[in-house]
């Protein structure tokens, strides 16, 4: 809910402002905490690639970077910032994964971040390829008709390598669920 709000108050800002963009301070391990919240989820391909550089009008530049070297970046340029004081408790999932879980992956193997955050950036290629397919494989199993009606051409639809990926891609987004999906395949 406070992302929410967070963000239809930039989306506020960037309208009085005329702007085109929208910048937030996300960076690579929030990105990695992102991928690891929604893999507990359970999530798609999507899910595991996390935050993207530019999602519509919201843009994250400091994605590259990792929250150490941003921290040095502003003391090197003598620029105070401020932490928020809730981010050092683990009372929410995320704050967990930070403190605690990626902690643990590093003392495992001291190089999990930036392996997770190199395995995000060969998700987000595949992902490319992903949608291409998919864009694909609709219009092959979609007929669109005059009056505006859209038919599901379900001979096509089945012969498809995976029906109910590609009936997600087009069913979730008018909210249907995965039960949902199922049962009408």
């Amino acid at each position: 809910a406070a992302r929410e709000l967070r963000y239809e108050q930039f989306h506020s800002l960037l309208q009085e402002a005329k702007a085109d963009a929208i910048a937030v301070g996300h960076h690579q391990n929030d990105n990695v905490e992102t991928m690891l919240l929604n893999a507990t989820r359970g999530t798609g391909i999507r899910g595991l690639c996390g935050m993207q550089p530019r999602n519509g009008n919201v843009v994250r530049p400091l994605l590259c970077l990792t929250r150490q070297e941003v921290l040095a970046y502003l003391e090197d340029m003598g620029q105070d910032y401020v932490t928020d004081h809730t981010k050092q408790e683990d009372d929410y999932a995320r704050n967990k994964v930070r403190l605690d879980v990626l902690p643990l992956l590093e003392r495992i193997n001291s190089g999990a971040m930036k392996n997770l955050a190199s395995t995000q950036e060969n998700l987000s290629e595949v992902m490319k390829v992903y949608q291409q397919a998919m864009r694909e494989t609709i219009s092959e199993c979609v007929k669109n008709k005059e009056n505006g009606e859209v038919v599901i051409l379900l001979d096509k639809l089945n012969h498809t390598p995976s029906p109910i990926s590609v009936l997600h891609v087009m069913l979730s987004p008018l909210g249907f669920n995965t039960v949902q999906m199922q049962e009408l395949l």
